[in-house]
């Protein structure tokens, strides 16, 4: 999967707008990995957002 370059531009997105990510892009790796394991996704995707404040 090409993750990086995904992850990439996200982070660089947050940082320009100002929002903070809790997560390093290893640790967001890490857990978007732990959920597709856990429900065996075999083809899907994936779809993220950051938000400055609770959603909704």
């Amino acid at each position: 999967m090409f993750w990086q370059d995904h992850f990439d531009r996200l982070f660089a997105s947050a940082k320009t707008l100002e929002i903070p990510v809790s997560y390093s892009v290893a640790g967001l790796e890490e857990l978007v990995r732990k959920i597709i394991n856990k429900n065996s996704v075999r083809n899907g995707s994936v779809r993220l957002t950051i938000t400055a404040g609770a959603a909704g």
